[in-house]
C-alpha cells in the first residue's frame, strides 16, 4: 500500500503549569478505512498510538484521561459517532484552565464548499460526504463545548489523494482548507506544510515525517535554551528547521511547516512539554515559579510567504482529486432559477432541499425522478429535524442500536409537502466513482418545498411478524427467515452487524416494489430457491468467538421505497453473504439510523410498522 494523505490535528497546551490543571487528549488515527473507495494509508495508527505516548511521557497528560480510536482496535474504531462521543465525554468533564489536545491522523478533503475529515466509515461521494464525515465547521461546534482555551491546532495535512488506486498523485493543502480552519478558535495552529504543498512519510518508519519529528521536538529534542521547557516557539524552530532538512535530504523534495498565532501573538510561550531530566524538577515548583518567561527572543519566519493564489489553482488543477472540486463548481444551480428564501417564505414553513443520484444502469428520466424524490425527502428531513439527535448518538452494540430505533419509531409527528415550485435540474454530467471504471451519470434536483407537520397515531390493526429458524448459528450456517403482515404492504428488509454496519437486504422485493398481500407468510429463502444459490448466511467477525445481530423488517402501506446511494453493490465482508444480491451497505450504525429517520419521517405512523429478530453467531467448536 502507497502512503497516502495524512491529516493530523492536535489542539491545546498552556502557559502556567497549575497544580488544578488537567491534560486531555483524543487521538485518531485511520489506515485502513471501511469504504474501499478511500485509498489507505500507512502509519496513521502508528503516529496516533506514538503520540499518544509521547504526551504521557513527557507532557504530563494522565494514561486515563488519553483516548485513541484506531483502525486496527476493533473494540474503539475511529468511527464518527466514537469520535464525537469522545469530545462530548471530554467536554463534559475539561474545566477552564484545562489542556485538550486533539490529534487526527487520516484523510481530510475539500468539497462542496466545505472542508472534512474522514472518519472510519466516510464516503466520499459527494452525496454522502456530509452524512459520514466531520466537517470543519462541526469540528468548531463541538470544540466550542470545550471549556479550555489553551488549545493549539496542529495540521499534518496532505500525503496522497484519498481517492482509490490514485498511488502516488499529490493531495495538495488547499487554501480554502486554512480558511475553514481558522474560523475555529485555536490560540495558534501548526501546520506541516504550506497550502499547495504536501507532507511526506518517513520511508522504512510507517510514520508520517511531520509526526516522527515533533515526537522528537516532545521528548526534549527541541529545548534550544536548555531549561527543560519546551515551548511551541521552540517547536516551531525545531519543526522548520528539521522537517524542512529531513524532506529535502530523503526525497529531494520541499515541505516547509508554518505557525498561524493569529489566534494569541503570546502563544509562542506555552509549554508543550518537559525534556525527562527536567521534568521531576519541574514538578516540585510552584505554580509561580513554573510559569514559563515571556522574555524569549523573537526570532523572523523562516518560512517563505505561502503561495499565491494563482499559484495555488494551478497546482490543484493538476491534482486529480480536484476533479471533485471541479464537478461541484460544474453542478451549481444559478440563482435566477431558484432564488434564496425570503424570511417570510422561511416563516411559512418553505425550505431549500437538493436530491441527488448516481445513475448507473439507469434511464436519464428514472435518475431525475430518483434525485428528486431524494430532493422532497430532504425537504421533509429538514422541516422536521429528523436527525439532530441521532447525529450524536454513540451505538456501540445491536442491542443500543435497537434502543436509539424503538424512539424514533415511535415519533408521531411527520412531515407532508403540501406545496412546492418547479424543480431545477442540473445538465446532465458523470462523474467517476471507482479508479479504474467508467464515470456514471450524475442527476440532481433541487427545489422549494412547503412542509407541513402535523401528527399521527399508530394503528393496532397493522403490524408484520418477522420469524427467524433458529436465534443461534454457527460460523457459516445458512438462516431462513419468514414475515408475515397484518395488511397489504410494502416490506424493506435490513441486517444489523456486529461490525457496526448495516445491511439493506433484497429478500423479497427483488429488486422491485412488491406489495405483499396481507395474512400470508412469505419465506426466504423457499425449497425452490435453494437450489439456484439464493441464501443467506451468517459469519463471525474476524477474531471473534461470539457475535450478536439482528434482522429488522419495516413494513409500510405506501410504496415509499427506502433510497440510498447505488444499490447494486455487492459486499465482500458482510456477515449475512451468499449469491443473493446485497442492495447496499450502510457504513454505520449512525449512519443507518440517520437515513432510516429521514425516510420515516414522511410516513404517517398508522402506516408503517416493523419487527426485529435479534440472533447469536458462535465459532464452530463452541
Amino acid at each position: 500500500m502507497k502512503k497516502c494523505s495524512a491529516l493530523v490535528m492536535a489542539l491545546c497546551i498552556v502557559a502556567v503549569v497549575g497544580q488544578a490543571e488537567e491534560r486531555w487528549a483524543l487521538l485518531v488515527g485511520i489506515d485502513q478505512y471501511s469504504n474501499e473507495i478511500i485509498a489507505p494509508l500507512k502509519g496513521a495508527a502508528n503516529d496516533a498510538r506514538a503520540l499518544g505516548d509521547a504526551l504521557v511521557k513527557y507532557a504530563r497528560f494522565p494514561s486515563d484521561h488519553v483516548f485513541r480510536l484506531t483502525s486496527d482496535d476493533k473494540a474503539n474504531l475511529p468511527n464518527l459517532g466514537n469520535i464525537i462521543t469522545t469530545l462530548d465525554y471530554i467536554a463534559s468533564k475539561a474545566k477552564s484552565g484545562d489542556v485538550f489536545l486533539f490529534f487526527f491522523a487520516g484523510h481530510g478533503v475539500f468539497l462542496n464548499k466545505q472542508s472534512y475529515l474522514l472518519a472510519y466509515e466516510s464516503d466520499i461521494r459527494p452525496f454522502l460526504l456530509a452524512k459520514t464525515a466531520l466537517s470543519v465547521a462541526e469540528l468548531s461546534e463541538y470544540m466550542s463545548k470545550i471549556q479550555s482555551a489553551n488549545t493549539i491546532l496542529i495540521l499534518d495535512a496532505c500525503r496522497n489523494s484519498p481517492g482509490g488506486g490514485r498511488g502516488d498523485e499529490d493531495n495538495l493543502m488547499p487554501n480554502s482548507f486554512v480558511n475553514d480552519v481558522a474560523n475555529i478558535e485555536f490560540r495558534a495552529t501548526i501546520y506541516a506544510c504550506k497550502p499547495g504543498q504536501r507532507a511526506y512519510g518517513w520511508p522504512g518508519k510507517e510514520r508520517g515525517l511531520f509526526s516522527v519529528v515533533l515526537e522528537d521536538a516532545l521528548s526534549g529534542k527541541a529545548d534550544e535554551n536548555n531549561d527543560g521547557n519546551i515551548t511551541l516557539h521552540e517547536t516551531e524552530l525545531y519543526l522548520a528547521n528539521r522537517v524542512s532538512e529531513e524532506v529535502k535530504r530523503r526525497t529531494g523534495k520541499i515541505q516547509e511547516p508554518w505557525i498561524d498565532k493569529s489566534g494569541d501573538p503570546r502563544a509562542g510561550n506555552m509549554v508543550l512539554s518537559w525534556t525527562t531530566i527536567k521534568q521531576n524538577d519541574a514538578r516540585s515548583l510552584s505554580p509561580d515559579e513554573a510559569t514559563v518567561s515571556t522574555e524569549l527572543t523573537p526570532r523572523k519566519d523562516p518560512v517563505a510567504e505561502p503561495p499565491s493564489e494563482k499559484e495555488l489553482i494551478r497546482r490543484r488543477a493538476e491534482n486529480a482529486f480536484s476533479q471533485l472540486d471541479a464537478l461541484v463548481k460544474e453542478k451549481k444551480i444559478p440563482e435566477s432559477e431558484l432564488k434564496p428564501l425570503t424570511q417570510q417564505e422561511r416563516a411559512e414553513g418553505w425550505v431549500d432541499a437538493t436530491g441527488e443520484y448516481y445513475g448507473e444502469n439507469i434511464t436519464p428520466e428514472e435518475g431525475r425522478r430518483i434525485a428528486l424524490e431524494r430532493a422532497r425527502r430532504s425537504a421533509v428531513e429538514m422541516a422536521l429535524g429528523a436527525n439532530k439527535p441521532i447525529r450524536r448518538a454513540l451505538m456501540r452494540s445491536v442491542q443500543e442500536f435497537h434502543q436509539t430505533f424503538a424512539a424514533l419509531s415511535q415519533r408521531n409527528i411527520y412531515g407532508r409537502i403540501v406545496e412546492e415550485k418547479s424543480p431545477v435540474w442540473v445538465s446532465d454530467q458523470s462523474v467517476q466513482i471507482r479508479s479504474g471504471e467508467p464515470a456514471v451519470p450524475l442527476y440532481k434536483a433541487a427545489l422549494k418545498a412547503r412542509v407541513s407537520l402535523e401528527e399521527s397515531q399508530s394503528d393496532a390493526g397493522f403490524s408484520v411478524s418477522l420469524k427467524l429458524d433458529n436465534s443461534k448459528f454457527m460460523d457459516g450456517e445458512e438462516v431462513s427467515l419468514s414475515v408475515t403482515p397484518t395488511q397489504d404492504c410494502y416490506i424493506t428488509v435490513f441486517n444489523i452487524l456486529s461490525d457496526h454496519t448495516v445491511l439493506i437486504l433484497d429478500v423479497f422485493q427483488e429488486g422491485e416494489s412488491v406489495i405483499m398481500p396481507g395474512e400470508q407468510t412469505f419465506n426466504f429463502p423457499t425449497k425452490a430457491e435453494r437450489p439456484s444459490g439464493e441464501r443467506l448466511r451468517v459469519a463471525l467477525s474476524a477474531g471473534r468467538t461470539e457475535d450478536l445481530e439482528s434482522i429488522l423488517v419495516i413494513a409500510t402501506r405506501d410504496d415509499v421505497p427506502f433510497l440510498y446511494g447505488n444499490m447494486e453493490e455487492f459486499y465482500p465482508d458482510a456477515a449475512i453473504a451468499g449469491e443473493k444480491p446485497v442492495l447496499g451497505v450502510l457504513p454505520s450504525y449512525q449512519l443507518a439510523l440517520e437515513e432510516i429517520s429521514g425516510w420515516l419521517a414522511g410516513i404517517p405512523l398508522e402506516r408503517r410498522t416493523f419487527d426485529v429478530q435479534q440472533y447469536r453467531i458462535v465459532r464452530r467448536d463452541q
